[in-house]
């Protein structure tokens, strides 16, 4: 898979003028082992053991689709990547926040609370 885009001037023979990055980053259970625990009290935690590769400033999960994404400070999007069973999605439907937790060796090394913005079209369900 490409990492990047490429611009070209005026048809496909001339070389790359610039180079763009992808939009949409491969998702996040990809690169590093991820977990997401929700409760009944509508608490939201990601725990994840590598760091994120780029700032984050919020999260997006789409209640049609049944899918969590994060936004980057470029506006990059780097879904998630695991299923959400339909018990999570109860408690992700009435949250506004995301707790992320750095966990290595059984410690937590860093921990941020995201803003959750939730959508719902009601066109299509997951």
């Amino acid at each position: 898979m490409a990492s990047e885009i490429s611009i070209f001037e005026d048809g496909i023979f001339n070389p790359p003028v610039q180079k763009l990055p992808l939009a949409v980053l491969p998702s996040l259970a990809e690169s590093m082992k991820v977990t997401l625990v929700a409760n009944t009290e509508s608490r939201l935690w990601l725990i994840h053991d590598r760091p994120f590769n780029d700032t984050i400033v919020w999260a997006e999960y789409d209640i049609d689709s049944a899918t969590l994404s994060l936004i980057m400070r470029d506006g990059r999007v780097q879904p998630l990547g695991l299923t959400i069973h339909p018990p999570a999605r109860k408690v992700m439907r009435h949250t506004r926040q995301l707790f992320t937790m750095l966990v290595k060796d059984e410690q937590v090394h860093d921990s941020y609370i995201l803003p959750l913005l939730v959508r719902e079209t009601g066109y299509y369900k997951a």
